[in-house]
């Protein structure tokens, strides 16, 4: 007796109802791989942004790292963009540009061409971010002096740069005041614009509420916010800081207006030591345990220098008119302008060039 096999329709009900839930907790594990993939540093991603970003750059440049061995790192290493190199350096002073507070080479999109026009130009991602080694600084703040002066000087001696124009920005501009202040040799004009690190703190100025956030933002990075927003964290930057990325996106191609924010993500999403550095020299909020501001009248009296201030910034620029009255001898420079916050070198990038190639006229010695 044969027994007929009768197709079982709750089976099958069963097993479609199965596949249905493994086809959405695929979809799930799909989607947590994607938010975790989103939560740690993508080179990948990095290195996309920043080409997309410098492809607005009209004058031909080279990328590459340089190998500065061990400095504070066993072997560290300076990401570094290059512009005009063939031209004589000894005739055509080379300048050099460091760039502000978790910040990168990429951000002189807009100063690089007129720059380049007349004169070789560096850019360096400083020791500690961009994507440039990320050593472990002490946290001592005069060892995290002396650490980024010798990062700046090993580069400077395997690029064989034997003078250079040096402009800093925001924290660069504070690396580039100790550098000029050690070597003083190889600086022929310090160009310091909106620079950090000069004044001494002001707490005392502010209500109790402002007291109490800015001592948050001396132990707590606010780039730890960005970061906490995982996924969101380039919506997160172009919602709340349209004073930075606005400005870049406005001339990046429609299809590439997400590489602004999620180059700065990318580029402050790895292991943060640069910041934690920058956070051991601070003192009561946003001001420098050791200011500069009498520091630098040691200055040499031949090295030049030009302050660049936006009048709107949050910086008070009357450290500036500071140094330039304990300089009576030497060349200090102030210029203001009128319609530039901090970020002085893109708030009004024309009249910041125009201030900035003009500087670059007065030298040391002369071409």
């Amino acid at each position: 007796m044969e027994i007929e096999a009768v197709p079982c329709q709750g089976n099958s009900e069963i097993k479609f109802f199965q596949m249905k839930i493994f086809r959405e907790i695929r979809r799930f594990i799909t989607s947590v791989k994607s938010v975790l993939k989103w939560n740690v540093h993508c080179k990948k991603q990095l290195e996309h942004n920043e080409s997309l970003i410098l492809a607005t750059v009209k004058t031909p440049y080279k990328k590459f790292f340089v190998d500065i061995g061990n400095c504070v790192g066993p072997s560290d290493r300076i990401w570094t963009l290059s512009m005009n190199t063939e031209l004589d350096h000894e005739q055509h002073t080379p300048i050099v540009l460091l760039h502000g507070y978790v910040s990168s080479l990429a951000f002189w999109m807009l100063n690089f061409d007129s720059f380049a026009t007349d004169r070789p130009v560096y850019a360096v991602d400083l020791l500690g971010f961009g994507r440039s080694s990320r050593p472990n600084f002490s946290n001592d703040p005069i060892e995290i002096e002396e650490q980024y002066v010798m990062f700046l000087e090993k580069w400077r001696e395997i690029m064989k740069l034997e003078k250079m124009i040096l402009l800093g920005h925001s924290f660069g501009g504070w690396i580039a005041s100790l550098y000029a202040l050690r070597y003083p040799e190889r600086v022929q004009h310090l160009i310091l614009a909106d620079p950090w690190g000069y004044h001494a703190s002001t707490i005392h100025t502010h209500s109790i509420v402002r007291r109490m956030f800015l001592r948050i933002f001396a132990k707590i990075p606010p780039f730890s916010l960005v970061r906490a927003a995982g996924p969101f964290a380039s919506s997160l930057l172009r919602t709340t800081r349209k004073d930075i990325v606005g400005k870049f996106e406005s001339i990046m191609h429609e299809r590439h207006k997400n590489a602004i924010s999620e180059y700065i993500y990318h580029c402050n999403s790895v292991k943060i030591t640069g910041e934690r550095a920058f956070h051991s020299l601070l003192h009561n909020g946003p001001w420098p345990k050791r200011p500069l501001v009498e520091v630098m009248k040691s200055l040499h009296v031949d090295v030049p220098i030009t302050f660049v201030y936006g009048k709107k910034s949050w910086l008070d620029y009357t450290s500036g008119y500071v140094i330039k009255e304990s300089r009576p001898n030497s060349y200090t420079q102030i210029e203001i302008i009128e319609n530039a916050g901090h970020k002085v070198f893109s708030d009004d990038e024309v009249e910041f060039n125009r201030l900035v190639k003009e500087a670059c006229k007065t030298l040391k010695s002369s071409n």
